[in-house]
């Protein structure tokens, strides 16, 4: 049996905005928006439309992506990877609000 000895607060975590198989495609207003993961800048959204999506490796997995474009307030989207999700192609359809 366990015993609580202090309630602390957690931050909660984003559900996923969607889920894919190992595919995502980006439709980001602004058409500059760049998209990064992990402090790695991956390149500019436009290059991963539907005719060339962002190949994601293996699963399970989280992706947390983030978009940003100059003048406007970035954004994490956050995507799952697994093996059984149904789907083999997210698709991200945002748009970022002026900052």
């Amino acid at each position: 049996e366990m015993e609580r000895f202090d309630r602390m607060a957690y931050e909660r975590l984003p559900a996923p905005a969607d889920r894919t198989t190992g595919a995502v495609e980006f439709a980001i207003e602004p058409p500059d928006a760049t998209v990064s993961e992990g402090g790695r800048t991956l390149g500019a959204a436009t290059n991963f439309g539907p005719a060339s999506p962002l190949e994601l490796k293996g699963g399970p997995a989280v992706h947390d992506f983030v978009l940003s474009a100059p003048g406007y307030k970035s954004k994490l989207v956050r995507i799952l990877v697994a093996p059984n999700a149904g789907r083999d192609r997210a698709k991200v359809r945002e748009t970022l609000k002026k900052g």
